[in-house]
Order: structure tokens, then sequence, then C-alpha cells
């Protein structure tokens, strides 16, 4: 994804070069990789629900379960922690995806 980012910042340098004057081109390729950076570290901290800025508890997960159990027909895919049921072995982990 960064790579995508860095790419796609170059490709708008360049077009936008020859348009518009000096000031405008900087500012719009400033404010373009701002908002590349900005929207690459929310993915991330979303890819980690218990940990970063916008983290949430396992209690909140709970409430969730709670809320929607009476409407759940059959056993959830899950035990009472939230591991899923029926696969032996199976580890949390906060780890990113490679």
């Amino acid at each position: 994804m960064l790579a995508t980012v860095v790419v796609l910042l170059a490709v708008l340098g360049a077009a936008t070069q020859a348009a518009v004057e000096t000031r405008i081109h900087v500012t719009l390729v400033v404010a373009a990789a701002i908002l590349f950076a900005a929207t690459l570290l929310l993915i991330s901290d979303l890819d980690q629900p218990y940990a970063g800025a916008m983290r949430r508890d396992p209690t909140q997960t709970e409430f969730i379960l709670n809320q929607i159990a009476p409407q759940v027909r059959g056993p959830l895919p899950c035990d009472r922690t939230g591991r899923p049921a029926g696969v032996s072995g199976f580890r949390a982990t906060t780890a990113p995806l490679s």
C-alpha cells in the first residue's frame, strides 16, 4: 500500500506540474501526501481493534454479543470468551497481518 501511495503521489506531482503554478503544485502534492498518510494510519489503527487510538475493550464486544443473543438462532460461532468454537489450538494475536 505504501508503494502505491508513493507511485500515486509521483504521478500526481508529474501530471499537475505544468498545469498550475509552483506554489499551488507543491500545496496539492503535500496535501495529498498528508491525506494518504492519515488514511494509512487510520487503516493500521482499525486493523488492531484492541490496541491503538481507536481501541475498544473486550467488554464492548461482549455487550454486542448480549444485545444480539435473543435474535440468534442456534449456537454462536464463538464461545463466551470470543474465541472460535470448535477450533482446537486457536491463539488470539494482535500482530499485524503480513
